[in-house]
């Protein structure tokens, strides 16, 4: 008979000291329908899983974690939640090893497969994309670490084009506010006073949010904090900004129609009937190093796209080596801690909101526009 065993809570012993682990909520979005299930399994077969749910976060990496255990030049890696996972071999569960103080990978002990990766507190397993069964429908979105990969390696990722937060598919998106309170953020992260706000609405996000932010800042290197901008905004305050920069491109464009202005201007401020900064859900950030001062990021923050000249989309051709480098950094620890980026916007992260939503599958958005008090 097979063994089943779900992913134990108990750490196994792991060969690198232990830290406080950040844990992030498990809060998800339901749906009537039924969640798919994947099953995976190592070379010799000794040490097979089931996941179940719709695959996040598709990517390669480069790390030196990866290449190292891969002898390889990346590893594909796809998400799925940790609650699902369950070990069906007669193995029962793999051997674990910490590559990190905070992230253990699991492995078959006899013929070395390497299966699944999960990071302290994590409410998400990632297993590799080459040990499932049935990869259909799993495209890598993104390449982590690629500063690290070979100079002779050449990777194509085609992500498709950008979706506009004026997409009809993002307020289609329904809202099913878990209640979340906004939490001041300073005494947590370190933010910066540019955006400022007589009631400091700006230095407010959803608790989920500020959690995933201080997991994703325990995954950058030594020396690199987040800076962060703006967070919560007043639906009144966005109604400005989107106006205003409406406005601006209506003069500039005067044969434009009103949808091709509506449209232009989402590419930079969200239409506030759906901004996910007014759902206290995206946050606008930066990098910095030891010193407090701002990594070389390509643009500023809230570059537009006319005076950056498109540099300020995340994927930009146009920056420097070492601006994309940086990007790199944060995209990295920003995604693994389940954030989604507006891709015209290398600084606006979100979680939770309708974007997200569509963005990562899931059948409702977590929060809404809400008062900050």
């Amino acid at each position: 008979m097979e063994a089943r065993t779900r992913m134990s809570n108990t750490s196994p012993t792991l060969g690198t000291p232990s830290v406080a682990a950040q844990p992030l909520p498990a809060t998800r979005a339901t749906s009537d329908a039924p969640a798919p299930v994947r099953t995976g399994h190592c070379q010799c077969g000794r040490i097979s899983y089931q996941v179940t749910g719709v695959p996040d976060d598709p990517h390669l990496c480069s790390c030196v974690h990866e290449t190292r255990i891969s002898g390889g030049p990346a590893v594909l890696w796809v998400g799925f939640p940790l609650d699902s996972l369950i070990w069906t071999g007669p193995g029962g569960e793999p051997k674990w090893y910490a590559t990190y103080p905070t992230l253990r990978r699991g492995f078959c002990p006899n013929c070395g497969t390497h299966l699944v990766s999960v990071a302290d507190g994590s409410s998400m397993v990632m297993v590799t994309g080459f040990s499932l069964t049935d990869q259909s429908g799993i495209e890598p979105l993104g390449h982590s670490h690629r500063e690290n990969a070979p100079p002779w390696m050449h990777i194509t990722l085609a992500p498709g084009p950008i979706i506009l937060m004026s997409d009809p598919r993002v307020a289609a998106i329904p809202v099913a506010d878990c209640g979340e309170p906004l939490i001041d953020v300073r005494g947590t992260l370190l933010v910066d006073d540019r955006k400022a706000d007589t009631t400091g609405s700006y230095a407010h996000l959803r608790r989920g949010v500020l959690d995933r932010l201080v997991h994703a800042q325990s995954l950058l290197p030594n020396g690199l904090r987040l800076l962060h901008v703006e967070g919560y905004r007043p639906p009144d305050l966005q109604r400005r900004y989107f106006e205003e920069y409406a406005d601006e491109l209506r003069a500039a464009n005067p044969a434009w129609s009103d949808d091709q202005v509506h449209e232009a201007a989402s590419r930079y401020v969200s239409p506030p009937e759906i901004a996910p900064h007014s759902a206290g859900a995206a946050v606008d950030l930066t990098l910095v190093d030891a010193d407090g001062t701002e990594l070389d990021m390509g643009t500023r923050v809230n570059a537009s796209p006319e005076e950056s000249d498109g540099a300020c989309y995340t994927d930009a051709d146009s920056i420097s080596h070492q601006a994309r480098t940086n990007r790199s950094l944060l995209v990295s620890a920003l995604s693994v801690a389940g954030l989604i980026n507006y891709r015209t916007e290398w600084w606006h992260w979100s979680y939770g909101d309708r974007y997200w939503a569509l963005m990562t599958n899931q059948p409702a958005a977590l929060y809404g526009p809400r008062p900050l008090r």
